[in-house]
């Protein structure tokens, strides 16, 4: 029971989130552009030794580049409309630290390697909307990786990442919908907490 939730924060499927490190000559575009400093700020990070310090500035940026509340509004639709002020904020909270635990846990001990690349492809946008097409290389092989951009308060945020075909927005959809669904908002809150306190438990 509950498998898709469970799998979906085991994979962390914001893991790779940035996956960003040394780039290649970018296409030209304020949305390429964003990615693209983001990469390299990160990639910074990357090459720093493993240590409390690398870890809570990586955390730092990575809430900077991505808008929680819009990943959770599009993910969650009419459940996220039907939530309090207080109820959404509840959930952004535990959707926060939980990623945030998982990238603490991929950043241990773990440094770019020595072929670590993203390549940016394409660039489309629409209206307030953007993807980001890149290529990404490092040790394991060359995977793609895109990003989807939103334009807000006149800069852009990334509210989803579609790694090697893999959504994180249609992860967390297909996970969390299904326990709404199946057994309401507070059993989902519920499994998030025990989530948290689990990860909070590994950290000691």
């Amino acid at each position: 029971m509950y498998r898709k939730f469970r799998k979906t924060l085991s994979t962390g499927v914001l893991a790779a989130a940035f996956i960003l490190g040394a780039a290649s000559p970018a296409l030209a575009g304020p949305p390429t552009d964003f990615v693209k400093e983001n990469a390299q700020e990160v990639g910074k990070l990357l090459q720093q030794k493993d240590s409390k310090e690398r870890y809570a500035k990586f955390s730092k940026k990575v809430n900077e580049i991505i808008d929680y509340r819009e990943l959770a509004s599009r993910a969650l639709g009419e459940h996220w409309k039907k939530r309090t002020p207080e109820e959404q904020e509840k959930f952004l909270s535990l959707l926060r630290e939980m990623i945030e635990a998982n990238y603490e846990g991929r950043l241990a001990g773990n440094t770019m390697g020595e072929d670590y690349e993203i390549k940016y492809l394409e660039e489309k946008t629409r209206g307030n909307l953007a993807i980001v097409k890149t290529s990404v290389k490092w040790d394991e092989g060359e995977k793609p990786v895109d990003y989807k951009l939103v334009k807000k308060d006149g800069g852009w945020v990334v509210y989803d990442i579609v790694a090697d075909d893999i959504s994180t927005l249609e992860s967390y959809r297909d996970a969390y919908t299904d326990v709404i669904e199946s057994d309401g908002w507070d059993k989902l809150i519920s499994l998030m907490e025990k989530k948290v306190e689990e990860l909070r438990a590994q950290k000691k």
